[in-house]
């Protein structure tokens, strides 16, 4: 399927838990990163654009998602201290595209913008005789930069 749709680089959803310095309430945020990181490069990145020197517990359960580059719209931001430096706000639909033996599921992670009708639209120009059937899943964070950026 990567093929068909021509994606580029492979990415993984992972999550991490902050502690907050404020109130000391623990959060779980999702994120994308290409799958090549390491978890050592994933961490210095988590370090670096959260500002923070804890230590961050980031799952190791991942999954591969599909990126919908085009959707997401890139506006800079000059402020390093901004989290919006490093990382893009998206979304993640849960897809399925069925035929009359196989269901494939995918995770889709698009722009803020993008919504379930956008997809369905884009998909079905690959896949015509195909039910897909999208639901938004929940917000995520997509990396920005690479690590040679930083």
């Amino acid at each position: 399927m990567k093929k068909i749709l021509n994606i580029s680089e492979e990415h993984k959803e992972l999550s991490v838990l902050i502690k907050s310095n404020i109130d000391d309430s623990v959060y779980k945020r999702f994120f994308i990163v290409p799958c090549s990181w390491s978890k050592a490069t994933i961490n210095s990145y988590l370090v670096k654009s959260l500002k923070t020197s804890s230590r961050l517990i980031v799952s190791d359960e991942n999954q591969k998602v599909m990126v919908f580059q085009n959707s997401i719209r890139d506006y800079p931001v000059n402020n390093i201290n901004s989290i919006d430096y490093y990382w893009h706000d998206v979304k993640e639909f849960i897809v399925e595209i069925r035929d009359n033996y196989f269901v494939y599921p995918l995770s889709v992670i698009t722009g803020c913008t993008f919504e379930e009708n956008d997809i369905q639209h884009f998909l079905m120009n690959y896949f015509p005789n195909q039910q897909i059937v999208i639901n938004y899943y929940r917000d995520l964070w997509l990396n920005k930069l690479s690590m040679v950026d930083l």
